[in-house]
């Protein structure tokens, strides 16, 4: 278990006993804690890691995969490849220049990476259908690429968050208007990317609405209860229904399998073989965990 407030790795014994933990350096001074969701993960070689921000001086502050041996003595560091990619993100600043807000634009497709169990990493930009197993390091790439058109951004959609983001950042800057790349027209090929614990690539192409079990957005905050507590599903903006989520499953060599729906309102949380485990969550909210078993 990652304490990240204390920047430290819990261990226990199969029967709950407590065993020794493990100190992890957080590179950064104060009382500043780590706020990353599902960031630990033990390969099939017992090999842990844990993902995290790697800070410097130099004001960047890239996301890397620190790995550790079975005992917990530190291994190597496995950091992101450079992405050919353009944040597209719109600012407001107050008049007195006390108070400024940033916001991505919508529909802009954002780098994705997870870390496989087999112990390397999946990324991709969406973009374009494709992503990268890094299987045999920086010198071996495998590029898995779908030739298929882009879901299209309805001008409805596009105008609907154009004027919540236009009300959102008026309320720093009065009077604000556009200052980024346009609305894309087209939609981010995925919306996500995950790999199962059999090394099983998962790219969501309707994303689960319930948040992640386990991540971030699911503490608290706008996408949870006040105070922390279970996330709120959220419905189809659309219906105002529940929606089943949608993926394209490739095996871990990057052969394609086929695509699983996932019943609405359940959020995935261990994928095996043919085997789905996840949370359910009830017309009162109510959870519990839920195996599902894929039928091709």
């Amino acid at each position: 278990l990652w304490d990240t407030g204390n920047w430290r790795v819990n261990v226990y014994a199969a029967d709950g006993a407590i065993q020794p933990s493990w100190s992890t350096l957080s590179g950064s001074g104060g009382n500043v804690t780590m706020s990353t969701g599902r960031a630990l993960m033990v390969d099939t070689a017992s090999r842990i890691y844990i993902k995290r921000r790697v800070f410097s001086r130099g004001g960047e502050s890239p996301t890397a995969w620190i790995r550790y041996r079975a005992n917990g003595s530190p291994l190597d560091t496995i950091q992101l490849p450079p992405f050919s990619y353009s944040p597209a993100q719109l600012q407001a600043m107050s008049a007195s220049g006390n108070a400024r807000s940033t916001a991505p634009v919508p529909f802009w497709p954002v780098p994705q990476s997870a870390m496989s169990p087999l112990g390397y990493l999946v990324t991709g930009v969406p973009d374009r259908y494709a992503f990268e197993i890094h299987s045999g390091g920086t010198r071996s790439v495998l590029s898995v690429r779908r030739n298929v058109q882009p879901p299209a951004v309805t001008s409805h959609e596009r105008d609907s968050a154009r004027a919540a983001l236009t009300e959102r950042m008026g309320r720093t800057q009065p009077g604000w208007s556009w200052n980024g790349p346009d609305i894309p027209k087209a939609r981010p090929f995925y919306a996500g990317l995950s790999v199962g614990e059999d090394g099983r690539i998962w790219l969501p192409i309707i994303p689960e609405a319930t948040p992640a079990v386990g991540s971030v957005s699911s503490i608290g905050g706008a996408m949870g209860r006040v105070g922390g507590g279970p996330p709120r599903p959220t419905e189809s903006r659309s219906s105002g229904t529940p929606r089943p989520a949608l993926f394209d499953v490739f095996e871990a060599d990057g052969a394609y399998l086929g695509q699983v729906q996932i019943p609405p309102r359940v959020s995935t949380v261990v994928r095996r073989g043919d085997n789905v485990w996840g949370v359910e969550f009830d017309e009162d909210e109510v959870q519990r965990v839920v195996r599902y078993r894929i039928v091709w």
